[in-house]
């Protein structure tokens, strides 16, 4: 589902704090993210509400998620019109994000899906993504490959990849940043490698 954004309160300090250093934070839009496949049309900067994909054609509005882990998903028009900014953990991912990202770019902004350009972030890899059957039970088998004791590993990249193209994007208007958060010695931060000590990755589009 798609909505407009709202007004509320929240705690994102590094955000904040980021957006500051930079002198942005008075255009940055973000959201509370809740591993849904809910989408926010976005009008104005600031806490846009609750979901994971924030979709706007304003132009003064910077776009800003965080991760650790998750698949950053960056959309944008040719023209620089409407713009997307996308969160796919492993919830959003079984759950379709992308392709709702898609659809209500098309459908709230008038985006054309074939000519819009992605570009999906670093996260996990399937080097170091392992998962229980409860996880792997909600993705097709091709995503995933057996390593034993009912456990897998799964490849988001590749699922938002063909969430994408059945939403309409072309493939070659998708780039992909293939570096695992967990095990590239990135600095990237990584829930998975640091647990509850893990930072954020803080992704902007604008």
């Amino acid at each position: 589902m798609a909505y407009r954004s709202g007004k509320g309160d929240g705690r994102f300090d590094d955000l904040k704090s980021a957006s500051a250093q930079i002198e942005i934070g008075h255009r940055v839009a973000y959201a509370r993210q809740v591993h849904s496949r809910t989408v926010i049309v976005v009008d104005s900067a600031g806490l846009a509400g609750e979901g994971d994909g924030l979709i706007t054609d304003n132009p003064e509005v910077i776009l800003a998620i965080q991760v650790a882990d998750c698949v950053p998903i960056f959309v944008a028009e040719q023209d620089g019109g409407a713009r997307g900014l996308i969160h796919a953990g492993w919830k959003g991912s079984a759950a379709s994000i992308a392709g709702e990202g898609i659809e209500s770019m098309v459908s709230q902004l008038g985006a054309d899906a074939p000519s819009l350009r992605c570009l999906l972030g670093p996260s996990i890899q399937s080097c170091c993504y392992e998962i229980g059957e409860d996880v792997a039970e909600k993705f097709q088998s091709r995503y995933l490959t057996e390593c034993g004791g009912n456990r897998y590993t799964l490849d988001l990249h590749s699922a938002n990849l063909d969430q994408l193209i059945d939403a309409g994007v072309k493939g070659e208007n998708i780039s992909f940043d293939r570096r695992c958060t967990s095990c590239s010695g990135s600095g990237l931060h990584s829930f998975r490698r640091d647990g509850e000590k893990a930072g954020r990755n803080i992704c902007y589009l604008g």
